[in-house]
This record gives structure tokens, C-alpha cells and sequence, in this order.
């Protein structure tokens, strides 16, 4: 009972399984077949069906899942990581191969070595009952020393699987890697064209096994070919001889192998070999050599029944493997060219008939002890039909010559339905380096496509969640099959965005005044889709080495002169960052962003058109008409919901306010400097700020930079002319501390003149992780006091750090940088606390831009005793678009008033600011955090399964309402936070109960 006081807002593990379940067994719709009254196959209760699986796998395999769902980035991904691998740059290369270390290749293969893959295959016939088949990632070969090579890394990959559990592995090869592809296109094109000439001798063809037929593509062969010269026969011989050595091998060892098909063109020379094999190898009743059938090919079923009765009259049991084919896009290009049919089938549903059929066929073959099949499939209903129909027959599900299989990283739900059900089952485990065994992988992504990026994901999980969201509690209690509610998601959200630490000089209120424990009402306002898409995006940012490496492609491609990789850069960064982080490329974008975000959710925005430094005067002029049509756009929004973020730096050269920072840090050490340029009194430093930044007096402004200072000021004025005129608050940005002195210049100059009446128009920014901010804040506000102005501030931790740190190490002075975070909160909640009395004694404003849920409610609850309506606009807090957002709802849903920066403009535009978020905020995007919580909780989750759970709407809950009540209050969970950034955040608050009116346990 205690338990559900324990249990922090996070996913259960049976709703990720049965996310799974959805996510890569998904059925298609077959009328011709349709399902068994009673399954033979039970794929309803996900509990059961994923029980063996380790709680980091499902995690982990969720968040690549709906990665992949996501057909623009899956496209895009593809064709990087092909311009990557194939361009001369070492870094770049390096980048790619990190990527798909940490995505692709970590999920759909066993590792880098042997070592790894023996481990893999052990764990998943020891902890999962799956047997494996292993491949050793070899590609085509193109001359006999490269078989040669394919040839010791196949007989170390038998000698290996014979080392392990027995009956746990068979192995697959490909004859493509022991045989030159230019030679098994000879013998395809000499075997196709016997088919069309049967009195055509071939003195080197030792086996009567058919591998063609009329109905078969011969077209490939439009002409007689030439006769196999003496070398190539030569060639020929030594590939058999490859073949033979691994099928001696696999025989001692009692170790069952599997031949590849491949595409058309030199498919009959495979088969060909095949056939050999089996005819030398396979005597018994358990076949060693299997063949591959691929049921798209419209050949398929004629071709097998004809090789299988004619292996059965030389009294050779033909062990078949099944799959659909995984080459359709190149066989469709191929026939296209040559003017002829595809060889595929012409529609998805005929494939599924033709391996239901030829199924059926080997089934029957199984019962009369003739042959072996391997049914390698994804298709839940194929799965369904083939395990009815052995049920039928009266095949054991013990009998080896019946197994399923499935590739790893796909289909985890098939797979272990059919092997609850008591069926053989396998996994397809390739193995290798990521370069070694990237064909596959790119393969797996471009010819699946229709698998691996299809939206069919997103619709289940978002229709269910609707239905969840709806219908009445006892009717969901039967329908929560295989999806994940929407409101679990906002859970996982509420703990993947709204972190919390322990902050012992601060410690929690007793009665929190922001409530976060709700999660139902807390993300009521956002849709389910915008819930799904957050949950993939800030998974796959758990990765810290995926961000790493991510940030370093998207780099090293940004600065190629290779268009097809900028291209390729920019759509990943599309599809993923900017898709997360901001309101799309344009103002109409930014418009619609910004008008359903009040609407909908009663957030306001900060409207920030993504523009960086500027080198001269004219891309300031470019960059000032991009912030004045943003303060058009936001004009036209429905009152209040906008305001507008600009940098000093866009509109004034970087070169010059290093030069009048300079001056400022001067003047700082000699109050006797006179600078004739300077119009206002209020103070932009103080003696704690880092002034050893200007070691020596520099030099006036020049004449010509005077005029480009007044040019700057002068933009800056047409910015706050226009903002004044709208009644639209304008937010100027801080940023690092070699220019920060004359942003604040510019800022407070603006301020003096703009910031008449109770509500400032123009903020500064502070940044609380700097030693010296809130003594240059307090004297600022001061000032601008003596003068009448009220000094608006925008008080954020900072997004600078490692930026700084490196500068001031540079110059061996001590960092800017507070030396320990909790002396940055700690900083943050003290300016906090005096812009709040300014703001109570309405000589001040304040937006609170933090990710920190204890800074929130410290905030939060300060107001409130100084008696600040929460509705008055001289409050405001404020977090990224795309983080945070369960302390935005939370924040809103108490009545403050609550805003969403909103970056836009062109992929390329924000790139700065994007890469920035990555790299100054590691801490935050790429800790393990995220997975470490919610790992935590799916295991307390197991271990305490046999608690009473009850099913209520789309919460899920355990014990008594009544007796957690009590204790939600006084149980917290926290953990250390990362380094200090900008939207600076704290590690997850662990809501400690998922009653639905439990209390809050937020402790700041």
C-alpha cells in the first residue's frame, strides 16, 4: 500500500510494452483470411508478453520506434549518413558512424564484435527463450581476396555460435560476400538463359535442382551469354569450395545455416549454390543448408514447390526460409528501365496471399517429415495463420522444423507472442563494426520504409488515446489494449521537462501554490499528437552521445560545400530540433504558433525571429526590417499575446561593442574617463564584474565608429518606437560578457527613453550564474529609480558557461561563473526575490524565465505573500518552446501569467541558436536522468506487480486513495541538477502519487 506514494508520475512498464506491441506488430487487414476465432497466438495481455524483457530495453526500444515513425527523418537521416560515409573528411565520418552507432545500429544489431554478439545470444536464450541468427555484416565481395576475408569471418562466427547454449544459434551468410558479384551475374545470366534454351549445356552445373521458371524475370537475359571462360570457372569452383568449407563447419557442429536471397539479378547463381549445398548436406531428417524464398517476387511459389518436389526425388530435405523480400525499390527501378514488368507482386495484399500460400505448402511438408521452414515475418496475421494451421496439422510447437523469426529491433511483440504460445522462435542478429554492417542498416531504412517510417504508430497511439480521454471508465478497462494513454505521456513529460532538485536553503512550502501532481488537468490543453511528438524528441535528447555526435554531423555538414549534405543536414535539423524547438520557418508560421498557444492553452509568447550577429552595417539593416516586421506580425495577434525578443548584436556590429564594452570596463577602473558618446547615467558594471577582460586603456571611438554607434542606437529606437506604439513589451537578450557591458548600455539608453508609465516597454536581461549580476541589477534598478524610470528585467541562470569558463581560463582569471550551481539558484531566487519587492511597490517589472520547479514555486510563493495579483502584467514567468513544459501548465493553470519563448525563422537561420540549446545545455538535453527515473519507477512497478492496480479513465493507480493522501504531501524524491544554462533546469520532480487527487509533492 505504501507503494502509491512511492510511484512518481512515469510510464508503467506493461503501457511501453504494449506501445511495442503496437509500434512493430502491427496487422494489416486481410478479408481473404481472416482471423481464428481463438488465436493460437495471445498478443492481448502485454504484461505477460514483455515480462522478460529488461525494463531499460522497452525504454529504449520505445524511443527509437517513434524516432523511425517519422518518414521525413528517416528519409533525411538516411541520405546524411550516406553523404557522411561517403565523403573524404575524417571528422565528418567519424560524426556519421557515432550517430548511427548510438540510433540504428544499437537497435537493430548485437554489437561491434564477437564478444558482444555471443553475449546478446546468450542473454536471449537464457532470459528470453529466443534462439538467434547470427550474421557477421558482410556485404558484396568483388574479387577472391575480399571472399577470402567474408569467408574467416563466417567460420568465426560458427566456431563462435557453437561455443554457445546449444540449439541457441544458427548462422546466415551471404553468397554475395564468398562469390564475386560480377561472377554470380554470369552464372544467373548462363542459368537464365538455359531456362529459355533447354538444350544449352553447362559443364560446370552439378545439381538438377530447379531454381527458375517460365513465370520467372528472364528479360534480365535478353541475349545468348558468352560461356564461362576457364578462370571464371576457376572463380566458380573456389566459391563452392567457400561454401562447403562453412557448411563442414556448421555440420560438426550441428549448427543450422541459412543462405541470404538477394536481388534478381544474381538470385539463380545463389539459389544455385544453395541447392548444391543441400544436396551435399543435408541428409537426415533435420536439414543444415536453408535456402530463402522472398514472397514478393511473383516467381516465388512456383519456383519453391518446383526446387522442394525435386529435392524430395533425390531424397534431399530442403529446409526453406520465408521471408516478403527487401528489395522492391531496386527491382521496380531495374524492370523500369528495361521496359519490362516488375517482378514484384503489384500489391501488398498478393504478397501477404503468396506467403500464406507458400506457408501453407511448407507446413505441409513439415507434417510429412519432406522438409523445414523457417517463417520469417512482422505480419501479425501471417504469424497468426501459419501458427493455426501447424495447430491443425499437428505439428509440435517443440519441432524444430517449424520456427518463426523476426529481425532484432522489430516485431518484439510477434516475436514473443509466438513464443509464449510455445513455437520456436528466432531473432535475425546482425552483428559487426557500424561501418562494416551499415548496408544493412541503410537498407533496413530505405527498402522498409513502409515499416520503419510509417505513421501507423502515431495514428494508433493518438486513437486510443482519444478513446482513452472519452469513454467511460469501466468501458476503458477493456479496451486499454497495446497503446499508451495520452495522459501517461503527459506524465512522462511532466518529468521529462518540469525537473527538481534538492535545495536545502530553500526548503518546500507546506501548501505549494503551484500544483503539479495533476497531470490530467496540468496537460489538458495540449493535443495528443503534440504530446507523442515531445515524448520521441526529448528521449532520443536523453542520449548525451547521440546529441554529441548529432551536433557535430549537423556542424561539420553546415559548413560542407557539398549541397546534397547541406540539404541533408538542414531536413534532419527540420525534422527534429527545429520541429521541437520552434514555431516553424516563417512569420505566417509563427503567426498560426502564437494564436493557438493563447487560445488554446492561455500561454503568451516571446516572438524571437532567429537572427545572430552581424558582421557590418548592412546585415544589421537586414536584420533590423526582420525585427520590425516581427513586431508587425505580433501587432496583429490578439492583444497581449505576444511580446518581442531582439540581440543587440544583430543590429550592431560585434566588432563595435567589443570596442565600447572595452570603454565601459574602463571607465569601470578609471572614473576619470570621459566618454562623449555616453547619454545615460545608469550603470552598466560594478568592481566585481570581470573587468580584467580590458587590461589596458584602449583607444577612443574613432569618428566613423561614433557614427556607427548613433547608426545602432538609432536601429535600436525603431524597434522600441514600433513596440511602443503596439503596447508590445521588447525583451533584449544578454549574452557573453566581452560585449555584455554595451548591450546593457544600449538597453538601458532604450529604457530611459521608452520606459514611461507604470509598465516598462524595454528589459535587460540578467543572467543569474554570472558573480556580479545581482549587484550590477540592484544598482541598475536603482538608478533608473533616481531617474523615474521603471527598469523592466528579464532574470534567466545563463547560456554562456563553457563559452566563459574557456575565456577567463584563457587569461588565467577566475571564472565568471559562480563556482557551483547552488550558489547560481541561490543567486537566481535572491533576484528573484528583489524584483518581486520592486514589483509590489510598482516601481518595476520581472519575467522569470527558468526551467527550475523550485525557483517556480520559491517565486511563485513570494508573490503571492507580497500580495502581487497573479494576473498583473508586471509578472511574468517564462520557458523554452519545447522544454519545461509541465512547469508552464503548472505556472498557467495557478493564474500567472505565463510565456513561451518562440523562436522562427529559416532551418538555417536558428541553426545558431539551435546548436547553442545543445551544446551549453548538455546537462540538461543529454542527462540519463530521464531514463534513470523512469527506469527506477518501471522496476518498482515490476517488482510490486501483484498489488492491487486499478484502471480509472487514463490514470493508472494502486491502493488506497484515501491512505496515500496523507503521505503524498511529505514524500520527495529529488536528485542533482546539471551545469548551469540559459533555461537552466533542475533534475525531475518525482511526483510521489498518481492519485487523482493526491497533493502536490513539489518541494520548490
Amino acid at each position: 500500500m505504501a507503494m502509491a506514494t512511492k510511484i512518481p508520475a512515469r510510464i508503467p512498464p506493461s503501457l511501453l510494452a504494449r506501445s511495442l506491441s503496437s509500434a512493430s506488430s502491427i496487422a494489416e487487414k486481410l478479408p481473404k483470411a481472416s482471423s481464428p476465432a481463438s488465436p493460437a497466438i495471445d498478443l492481448s495481455d502485454t504484461q505477460r508478453l514483455f515480462a522478460s524483457v529488461p525494463t531499460a530495453s522497452l525504454l529504449h526500444s520505445l524511443a527509437n520506434l517513434s524516432a523511425m515513425a517519422a518518414g521525413p527523418l528517416v528519409d533525411v537521416g538516411v541520405a546524411v549518413l550516406r553523404a557522411a560515409l561517403a565523403s573524404e573528411g575524417q571528422l565528418l565520418r567519424a560524426a556519421a558512424i557515432g550517430v548511427a552507432r548510438a540510433t540504428v545500429h544499437r537497435h537493430f544489431c548485437a554489437g561491434d564484435g564477437f564478444e558482444d554478439a555471443g553475449r546478446a545470444v546468450t542473454g536471449m536464450w537464457e532470459e528470453q527463450g529466443l534462439r538467434s541468427i547470427l550474421d557477421y555484416g558482410m556485404e558484396d565481395a568483388e574479387d577472391s581476396a575480399a571472399c577470402d576475408r567474408n569467408l574467416a569471418g563466417f567460420l568465426r562466427t560458427v566456431e563462435m555460435a557453437s561455443s554457445l547454449p546449444p540449439s541457441s544459434a544458427s548462422v546466415c551468410i551471404k553468397i554475395t560476400a564468398i562469390c564475386p558479384i560480377s561472377l554470380l551475374e554470369r552464372v544467373s545470366d548462363l542459368l537464365r538463359w538455359e531456362q529459355q534454351d533447354p538444350t544449352l549445356r553447362l559443364p560446370w552445373k552439378t545439381n538438377s535442382i530447379p531454381v527458375l521458371c517460365d513465370s520467372s524475370p528472364l528479360y534480365l537475359t535478353r541475349s545468348a551469354p558468352d560461356p564461362l571462360t576457364e578462370m571464371e570457372e576457376c572463380d566458380l569452383q573456389l566459391a563452392s569450395q567457400r561454401l562447403s568449407k562453412i557448411c563442414e563447419q556448421c555440420t560438426e557442429a550441428n549448427i543450422p545455416l541459412l543462405i541470404d536471397a538477394e536481388y534478381t539479378s544474381v538470385q539463380p547463381a545463389i539459389d544455385y549454390f544453395t541447392y548444391s549445398a543441400a544436396v551435399q548436406f543435408n541428409h537426415g531428417n533435420h536439414p543444415i543448408v536453408f535456402g530463402t524464398i522472398q514472397a514478393y517476387l511473383r516467381d516465388s511459389k512456383e519456383r519453391m514447390v518446383n526446387a522442394v518436389k525435386a529435392a524430395e526425388h533425390e531424397g534431399v530435405s530442403l529446409g526453406v526460409k520465408l521471408v516478403r523480400g527487401a528489395y522492391i525499390t531496386r527491382e521496380t527501378k531495374l524492370a523500369s528501365s528495361l521496359g519490362a514488368p516488375s517482378p514484384i507482386h503489384p500489391s501488398i495484399q498478393e504478397t501477404h496471399n503468396c506467403f500464406n500460400s507458400c506457408a501453407s505448402f511448407m507446413l505441409e511438408k513439415v507434417r510429412r517429415g519432406s522438409g523445414a521452414v523457417m517463417l520469417a515475418t512482422h505480419n501479425v496475421r501471417s504469424g497468426q495463420i501459419a501458427a493455426e494451421k501447424a495447430t491443425e496439422l499437428g505439428i509440435g510447437r517443440v519441432d524444430r522444423k517449424l520456427q518463426f523469426a523476426q529481425l532484432m529491433g522489430m516485431a518484439d511483440g510477434l516475436t514473443y507472442g509466438l513464443r509464449n504460445a510455445g513455437f520456436q522462435v528466432s531473432k535475425y542478429v546482425p552483428f559487426g563494426p557500424v561501418e562494416q554492417v551499415m548496408p544493412y542498416l541503410l537498407r533496413r531504412a530505405e527498402e522498409n520504409r513502409g515499416l520503419l517510417c510509417t505513421t501507423t504508430v502515431d495514428r494508433q497511439l493518438i486513437s486510443v488515446s482519444h478513446t482513452l480521454r472519452s469513454r467511460p471508465q469501466m468501458a476503458m478497462a477493456t479496451k486499454i489494449c497495446a497503446r499508451i494513454p495520452a495522459s501517461l505521456l503527459a506524465r512522462s513529460l511532466s518529468s521529462a521537462s518540469s525537473l527538481t532538485e534538492k535545495h536545502p536553503e530553500a526548503p518546500s512550502p507546506a501548501n505549494p501554490v503551484i500544483d503539479l501532481s495533476d497531470t490530467q488537468r496540468l496537460f489538458a490543453s495540449i493535443p495528443t499528437a503534440s504530446l507523442l511528438h515531445s515524448l520521441a524528441n526529448l528521449s532520443a535528447m536523453a542520449a548525451g552521445t547521440l546529441v554529441d555526435v548529432g551536433v557535430a554531423v549537423l556542424r561539420a555538414a553546415l559548413a560542407s560545400e557539398g549541397k546534397l549534405l547541406r540539404a541533408a543536414a538542414i531536413g534532419a535539423a527540420r525534422a527534429t530540433v527545429h520541429r521541437h524547438f520552434c514555431a516553424g520557418e516563417g512569420f505566417e508560421d509563427a503567426g498560426h504558433a502564437v494564436t493557438g498557444m493563447w487560445e488554446e492553452q492561455g500561454l503568451r509568447s516571446i516572438l524571437d525571429y532567429g537572427m545572430e550577429d552581424a558582421e557590418d552595417g548592412a546585415a544589421c539593416d537586414r536584420n533590423l526590417a526582420g525585427f520590425l516586421r516581427t513586431i508587425e506580425m505580433a501587432s496583429s495577434l490578439p492583444p497581449s499575446s505576444a511580446s518581442v525578443c531582439v540581440k543587440i548584436t544583430a543590429i550592431c556590429p560585434i566588432s563595435l561593442l567589443e570596442r565600447v564594452s572595452d570603454l565601459l570596463r574602463w571607465e569601470q577602473q578609471d572614473p576619470t574617463l570621459q566618454l562623449p558618446w555616453k547619454t545615460n547615467s545608469i550603470p552598466v558594471l560594478c568592481d566585481s564584474s570581470p573587468l580584467y577582460l580590458t587590461r589596458s586603456a584602449p583607444d577612443p571611438l574613432t569618428e566613423m565608429e561614433e557614427y556607427d554607434l548613433r547608426l545602432a542606437l538609432q536601429r535600436l529606437s525603431k524597434i522600441c518606437e514600433r513596440c511602443t506604439e503596439a503596447n508590445i513589451p521588447l525583451l533584449i537578450d544578454a549574452e557573453y560578457t566581452s560585449v555584455q557591458p554595451a548591450i546593457d548600455y544600449f538597453t538601458y539608453a532604450a529604457a530611459v527613453r521608452f520606459n514611461h508609465g507604470d509598465h516598462p516597454i524595454v528589459f535587460g536581461t540578467i543572467q543569474a550564474y554570472l558573480r556580479d549580476s545581482r549587484e550590477r541589477m540592484v544598482n541598475a534598478v536603482r538608478a533608473a529609480e533616481r531617474e523615474g524610470v521603471s527598469l523592466g528585467v528579464k532574470l534567466v541562470r545563463g547560456a554562456y558557461m563553457t563559452r566563459e569558463t574557456k575565456l577567463a581560463s584563457s587569461m588565467g582569471a577566475p571564472s565568471p561563473v559562480h563556482p557551483s550551481i547552488q550558489e547560481t539558484h541561490n543567486c537566481f531566487n535572491s533576484c528573484a526575490s528583489f524584483m518581486l519587492e520592486k514589483v509590489r511597490r510598482r516601481s518595476g517589472a520581472v519575467v522569470l524565465a527558468t526551467h527550475n520547479v523550485r525557483s517556480g514555486q520559491i517565486a511563485a510563493k513570494k508573490a503571492m505573500e507580497l500580495g502581487i495579483g497573479r494576473d498583473d502584467h508586471k509578472l511574468q514567468f517564462a520557458q523554452l518552446m519545447g522544454m519545461a513544459d509541465g512547469l508552464t501548465h503548472g505556472l498557467r493553470n495557478a493564474g500567472f501569467q505565463v510565456s513561451k519563448y518562440v523562436p522562427f525563422g529559416p532551418v538555417e537561420q536558428v541553426m545558431p541558436y539551435l546548436l547553442r540549446r545543445a551544446e551549453e545545455n548538455r546537462g540538461l538535453l543529454c542527462t540519463s536522468t530521464v531514463d534513470r527515473q523512469l527506469i527506477s519507477f518501471l522496476e518498482d512497478l515490476i517488482s510490486h506487480s501483484n498489488q492491487d492496480t486499478v484502471i480509472v479513465g487514463s490514470f493508472i493507480y494502486a491502493g488506497s486513495k484515501a491512505k496515500n493522501k496523507s503521505k503524498a504531501s511529505n514524500e520527495t524524491c529529488v536528485e542533482s541538477e546539471p551545469e548551469a544554462g540559459d533555461n537552466q533546469s533542475t533534475p525531475y520532480s518525482r511526483l510521489s502519487s498518481q492519485n487523482l487527487n493526491s497533493s502536490s509533492v513539489i518541494s520548490g
